[in-house]
């Protein structure tokens, strides 16, 4: 992503963008432990902005050094229980979780790794076209963007009980309107510098009360944090390996390295519904085959000496 972008998507917050390459493994192991290591190479902006948190288990080792100009952040466990939740409020949420059932002759072996999506797609459906067709640069879907986020704080203010003297839908449209005229990074960083006094301006036409504009640009900061975070994953690189016991009888892998299934995502597969990486395997049980080949082998007998015998008579 260029500089120009950067500045772009600072929505009154600067954001410094570079490629991130994570690296995720797991374990599957027959006992119900499950080790995992996950690896994340950037610099050291990339290694703590929290947009791609690693699992916080209290067994894990967690080391973080320097190459060079690349900071390296890996993190190892080995879990004992079957589900772990990653619920971020900002940053990328997921959840691994594992499971097994037994019949006579296997061991059935499932293991899902689920990524929360963003719903860029349905929220801010201008910025999911940019992102998609790599348009990012363009301020055309902006506007919108900020609109929408005004809307969105309007409407939970009020739920909270925040009484107004104005109709909503009047001011969003008033904001609409002053947002379609943030042609240039010059307007757009004066609104970064001056969040609360360029919604005061806006609201000049409209009655408030003296501290609205500070609690408007204070519930817009969780969209705004939401959608930064979603932009910082950008130039995020995602490549999933999981190894399973057993053979491997299914899954939704991109390739497989011999007894490993692959994924590589980014972006682009978070932006809206959840992203789903799924595997089954299973492990003969020889124990039972064997006990079940010897009973057909006596009753196969027993039927043997039986039709002789009749035979006989």
């Amino acid at each position: 992503m260029t500089k120009i972008s950067c500045k772009i998507l600072f929505l009154f917050l600067l954001i410094n963008i570079s490629c991130v390459e994570n690296i995720i493994f797991f374990q599957i192991h027959p006992n119900g432990k499950t080790y995992l290591k996950f690896k994340s190479s950037g610099d050291s902006l990339d290694i703590y902005n929290k947009d791609f948190n690693h699992p916080k288990i209290n067994s894990s080792l967690i080391n973080i050094n320097q190459n060079d100009s690349i900071w390296i952040m890996t993190t190892e466990a080995l879990y004992d229980d079957s589900i772990y939740i990653s619920n971020e409020k900002n940053g990328l949420s997921y959840t691994f979780k594992r499971w097994e059932e037994k019949n006579i002759f296997y061991t059935l072996y499932d293991f899902e790794v689920i990524f929360s999506g963003r719903k860029i797609k349905n929220n801010y459906p201008g910025l999911f076209t940019a992102i998609i067709n790599d348009k990012i640069d363009s301020l055309s879907w902006l506007p919108k963007v900020l609109t929408k986020i005004i809307a969105q704080s309007l409407s939970e203010l009020k739920t909270k009980g925040e009484r107004y003297d104005f109709n909503i839908d009047r001011v969003v449209n008033h904001f609409r309107n002053s947002f379609s005229r943030v042609n240039s990074y010059k307007k757009l960083e004066y609104i970064k510098n001056n969040r609360i006094q360029f919604i005061k301006d806006t609201m000049k036409p409209f009655k408030t009360n003296e501290g609205f504009s500070k609690t408007l640009a204070k519930q817009m900061e969780s969209h705004e944090k939401h959608l930064k975070t979603t932009i910082d994953l950008n130039d995020d690189i995602f490549k999933v390996k999981i190894k399973m016991p057993g053979q491997i009888l299914s899954s939704n892998a991109s390739t497989i390295n011999k007894d490993t299934l692959i994924w590589e995502f980014g972006l682009d597969s978070l932006l809206n519904s959840d992203f789903l990486l799924e595997a089954k395997s299973a492990i003969k049980i020889n124990e039972n085959i064997k006990k079940i080949s010897i009973l057909v082998i006596c009753l196969l007998l027993t039927l043997t000496v039986i039709i002789i015998s009749k035979a006989k008579k």
